[in-house]
């Protein structure tokens, strides 16, 4: 599956408006799974030095198909919920949540 690595966010749509951020997002999503579990972190780019700068905290998540579609599950202690992929390959993600569709593209250093 194409989903591990860096993604960044291109533009968000609900209810047929498209909604783009200005400029550079400040911070992309890392994700990593691996046997139907996984992690996903918010990343900062740093341009100095190519890096990123990591935050501690992760959203621990599970690949679940239901109705022939497959989701990614989240549970934390304060909220559970489920992100439906729309589509996914090795340059575009897109996966909806409450009749938000998120746009990503695949971020290269």
């Amino acid at each position: 599956m194409h989903l591990n690595g860096y993604w960044k966010i291109s533009h968000i749509t609900q209810e047929n408006e498209t909604f783009k951020p200005n400029g550079e997002p400040q911070l992309i999503d890392y994700y990593y799974f691996k046997q139907k579990k996984g992690i996903r972190k918010k990343v900062q780019p740093n341009l100095i030095n190519q890096n990123f700068l990591v935050s501690e905290d992760e959203s621990n998540f599970e690949i679940i198909e239901k109705q022939q579609n497959f989701f990614l599950s989240y549970k934390t202690k304060w909220a559970a919920w489920e992100e439906r992929i729309v589509t996914l390959d090795k340059d575009v993600l897109i996966l909806e949540n409450d009749a938000k569709e998120y746009h990503y593209v695949r971020h290269s250093k």
